[in-house]
Parts: structure tokens; C-alpha cells; sequence
């Protein structure tokens, strides 16, 4: 309130504090504490930007205690680091919304009944994500008259290179299983 042109007398006399501990408080030397936090400060704040801003509280500390040999603790490191407005990333990473890609055309309408046998072939590949290798299902029906008729052969492939391979083998397979 002083450093907005306040009187003094004004201000201690409304928060009921003698004008003798203002001028006191004012010729006080730093204490031995808060001339070390403003030290720390400093090198907590080196400590976040050497590691790019993703250092929090407990790494910082970590690096203080175990990397510079700084016996401090956990709450000091914590407390000096909210109030300079420090502070790491947080969480695990966040994943990214990726949209859809545009889905082939339907060129048969959804008609799928056909009067002769070979005339409309459909496929479905889908990759399936394992922990080693993405497993690829190739799935290829032959529509003809009649459900009955309908022929539909599946082929599994460890590796999406060998897909060309699997669609080959099973539509010239002649022991296709039958819907």
C-alpha cells in the first residue's frame, strides 16, 4: 500500500501495526533462509531448463541431492518451485486424435446377389495389432445367386508384404469353405 503513495502512518495505523516495525522491518538484513531459497531458486531453475522444461519436483530434488551433492529437501524443492511458477510435464503423453482414412467407394451398392458365379469378388483386409508383429487378415468372398452359393476363403499373414501372396493363394484355392 506504501508503494502506491499510501501515507505510512495511514497504513500501520489501519492494520493496527506501530510505525516502529515498518521502519524495522525495512533496515532488516536478509534472513540466512530466505538468501539461500533465492539461491536455490536459481539453480532449480537452471536445473528445469538443462532438462528442456520436463523436470518436476521430485526430479529436480532428485538432481540437487544425488547430481550436485545440495542437501535440500523434497518440500523446500517443491515449495521454491511454485513460487517461481516452475513446474514439469505431467502425465504420460497424450495421445493425438488421428482421423480416419477415406473408406474405398461402395461400387456394387450393396447389391450382393449376382445371377452367375465370378461376377462380384469382395475383399476385407484387417490389420490386427499383436505386441511383435501386426497380423494381417485378407478375407475374399465370391458372390453368386444365392447365399449358398456364396464362397468365402480367409488367409492369415504375419507380415502386410506377404498379402499379394495370400489373396492369390486363397481365391485360385479350389477347397475354399462354403457359407
Amino acid at each position: 500500500m506504501v508503494a502506491r503513495g499510501h501515507s505510512i502512518q495511514r497504513c500501520c495505523r489501519i492494520l493496527d501495526v506501530p510505525e516502529s516495525s515498518f521502519y524495522s522491518e525495512r533496515r532488516r538484513v536478509p534472513s540466512v533462509r530466505s538468501v539461500r531459497h533465492v539461491w536455490l531458486t536459481d539453480v532449480i531453475r537452471q536445473v528445469h531448463t538443462d532438462a528442456r522444461g520436463v523436470y518436476g519436483a521430485r526430479r529436480v530434488h532428485a538432481e540437487l541431492t544425488k547430481g550436485l551433492g545440495i542437501n535440500v529437501s523434497h518440500g523446500t524443492v517443491a515449495l521454491l518451485m511454485q513460487r517461481a511458477n516452475i513446474q514439469g510435464i505431467t502425465g504420460r503423453r497424450k495421445r493425438h486424435y488421428v482421423p480416419p482414412l477415406t473408406t474405398a467407394k461402395d461400387l456394387v451398392d450393396r447389391q450382393f446377389s449376382r445371377d452367375l458365379p465370378n461376377q462380384l469378388w469382395v475383399t476385407d483386409i484387417t490389420e490386427h495389432p499383436t505386441p511383435c508383429i501386426p497380423v494381417v487378415v485378407a478375407t475374399l468372398w465370391i458372390y453368386c445367386n444365392s447365399r449358398s452359393e456364396s464362397r468365402r476363403s480367409a488367409g492369415v499373414s504375419q507380415l502386410s508384404p506377404f498379402l499379394g501372396r495370400v489373396l492369390s493363394s486363397s481365391a485360385t484355392n479350389s477347397r475354399t469353405s462354403t457359407l
